[in-house]
């Protein structure tokens, strides 16, 4: 947009202009946008700028869809007559209490580890301050790909600071409820009630003919939920469910009904309502009301396979789509279990939910990502969405599925060697991190979690995105969620909480060889501190908020603690319980 600047009477320097959107629109939907700068002494003896921004984007909170030239204004006088010594108390009274809830210290044997560690730690801690400076209740809108910032790169290439939901959105938030900044999920529910479900609702039924509401793999500001305008890119009406399920993660953490009851459950609901009519059965192949029941044609993000010798992308029950699916009427079904509710939806669900093709493993080895046998297109594509039942979901599993979760390493075993012709970015790798902690292997988890560092971030440590053969750029550009996807992997490294128990230290890179951590969450209500030494537990501190049993592993050491609301309890190295406390030595 045109910039308009120039200094006002005061000295301060003005700017202002109009942005408007013109990939997801008619080039007519956009913002007024304004901004102010003064520069004043007495900042410790150097120079505070003070910079103010607004627009006139509606949404929650004071100040918001107002004028926002005055806005800035305002601003910029209110934080003058403050001054550097007050802002900086504010600004500290204002993140510490969320930042201040985990803590991390890592440790290693060598000086050269020690240092990888210890930076890992701080990248951990970054992830977390970047996040919370970009989604905080009152936010008009929740973290896009680039959080809250814009790198002068990501306006002005394909995904122009977007909300892309398949992957990077969801990545965002994958780490608020493990390390405590659960707060900054709001925006992401107000955003998805408020602008993604009603869009989606028509989404539904105009390009769909059916019922609830379903979101396509890439949206904006205003609740873009349609299907993209490129083959690449749709169709894929499972964005925005898979985006839902943090919703439902939410409830899983917090245990709490009234958030389940009056927010959650109708979401999901209404995405479960749209896959119930998406699915079908196949005439002639499966006996009516006892085959399975199939999705599609939809695509595998963003990838493409060879067909007699042509590039395709569409295809019948993608093992991504399958994977969102049963996961989004698993949830039904358990929240409505939750609330007591004989709920016709959730009935339909669980019937669909045993109909539903299983994953299937290739001739390879792998786990497959299509259903047919055609070749991929790039077999080093940087998305690896048919794993997503490893991670963030819980269909597969080194214990309960030792099959699959061998498959899925063989895939990722594929895909990412050899590793100079991959596609490197900070989201994929982090993805590769993921994947192999829930695998339960540190070592490969430790060495993406080194090579995201060392390769892939920036001197300021936000990490990048470099240009890729299937994501070109004219440069590297900026996106949250290589930092936050850093930050979920170390996190899912110490402590998992899927299946049903916590496991401690699941996933340790073997450098790490002592640590601590503390206020981890945990599904079901739990808090944990953690201890090690070389390599090795030490203790840990597991805090109930509402009581009920609670099953801990680690190693070959199993227990089931029977916790009630307000409690504590302290283990040992093989689980025993109120152990010499190793916690704070």
């Amino acid at each position: 947009f045109p910039l308009e600047k120039r200094f006002d009477e005061a000295g301060d320097l003005v700017f202002g202009g109009r942005a408007l959107e013109s990939v997801h629109s008619d080039g007519k939907s956009g913002v007024r946008v304004a901004g102010r700068a003064r520069q004043l002494g007495g900042a410790e003896g150097g120079t505070l700028i003070l910079v103010a921004t607004a627009t006139d984007f509606p949404g929650r909170g004071p100040g918001r869809g107002g004028d926002p030239e005055r806005l800035c204004r305002e601003r910029i006088e209110a934080a003058a007559a403050a001054g550097y010594e007050a802002l900086l108390a504010a600004h500290e009274a204002d993140y510490a209490p969320s930042f201040g809830r985990v803590s991390l210290e890592l440790g290693a044997a060598d000086e050269a580890s020690d240092a990888a560690a210890r930076r890992s730690a701080l990248l951990f801690q970054y992830g977390r301050y970047l996040l919370l400076a970009s989604s905080r209740p009152g936010s008009p809108l929740p973290a896009h790909l680039q959080g809250a910032w814009n790198d002068s790169v990501a306006c002005r290439i394909g995904w122009t600071c977007d909300l892309h939901l398949d992957v990077n959105t969801q990545m965002n938030y994958w780490p608020a409820e493990a390390v405590g900044l659960s707060e900054c999920c709001e925006p992401l529910f107000d955003w998805i009630e408020g602008s993604l479900v009603p869009a989606g609702r028509r989404t539904a039924a105009l390009f769909y003919g059916l019922g609830g509401w379903a979101a396509e793999l890439v949206s904006n500001g205003w609740g873009f939920a349609a299907p993209y305008w490129h083959v690449n890119l749709s169709p894929c009406p499972t964005g925005g469910a898979w985006l839902a399920a943090q919703l439902w993660e939410h409830y899983l953490y917090s245990r709490d009904l009234a958030f389940l009851s009056e927010r959650a459950f109708p979401i999901l609901r209404g995405a479960a309502e749209f896959f119930l009519g998406y699915l079908f059965e196949r005439p002639g192949e499966d006996r009516p009301g006892d085959g399975h029941l199939h999705s599609g044609p939809s695509i595998s993000p963003e990838n493409a396979f060879v067909a007699d010798g042509e590039l395709r992308r569409a295809s019948i029950d993608p093992a991504y789509e399958l994977t969102v699916i049963r996961s989004t009427l698993g949830a039904v079904v358990d929240a409505a279990e939750a609330l007591g509710r004989a709920d016709e939806i959730a009935l339909r669900s669980a019937a669909a939910l045993r109909r539903l093709p299983p994953f299937a493993v290739g001739e390879r080895g792998e786990l497959k990502e299509y259903a047919h046998g055609f070749e991929a297109a790039d077999p080093q594509h940087r998305h690896l969405s048919h794993l997503l039942g490893l991670y963030p979901f819980d269909q597969i599993d080194p214990e309960a599925t030792p099959e699959l979760a061998r498959a899925a390493a063989e895939s990722i075993r594929l895909r990412a060697s050899p590793e100079a012709t991959w596609e490197d970015t900070g989201w994929a790798r982090s993805m590769l991190a993921l994947y192999s902690a829930r695998l339960g292997d540190g070592r490969e988890a430790g060495r993406h979690l080194l090579a995201l560092q060392d390769r892939l971030a920036n001197p300021n440590l936000m990490i990048k995105h470099p240009p890729t053969r299937g994501a070109p750029s004219f440069a590297d550009v900026y996106e949250l969620d290589g930092n936050t996807g850093f930050t979920a992997a170390v996190a899912e490294c110490l402590l998992q909480s899927h299946a049903g128990k916590l496991r401690l230290l699941p996933a340790l890179p073997s450098p790490w060889t002592r640590g601590r951590v503390t206020g981890l969450r945990a599904r079901g209500g739990f808090s944990v501190d953690l201890a090690w030494e070389h390599g090795r537990l030490t203790g840990a501190r597991i805090s109930s908020a509402h009581g009920g049993p609670c099953a801990v592993a680690y190693e070959g050491s199993r227990t089931v603690l029977e916790t009630r609301a307000g409690g504590a309890y302290e283990l040992g190295p093989e689980l025993e319980t109120n152990p010499p406390s190793r916690l704070n030595s």
